[in-house]
């Protein structure tokens, strides 16, 4: 195993891309989930209405 390798920017470059792909689409999932549970366990607001004659 050679240390002092130093790889192409190309393969750089792919392995960072994906790295960063893959930390974007955990970090879509995660809000996804949070905003799903927030909807999933909020209480229901009973609405009231409004403009009807007296």
């Amino acid at each position: 195993m050679n240390l002092d390798a130093v790889a192409p920017l190309s393969d750089t470059l792919s392995v960072l891309g994906l790295g960063m792909l893959g930390i974007f689409i955990v970090t879509v999932a995660i809000i996804l989930t949070i905003v799903l549970l927030n909807l999933i366990t909020a209480p229901v607001k009973k609405r009231k209405r409004s403009g009807g004659r007296a």
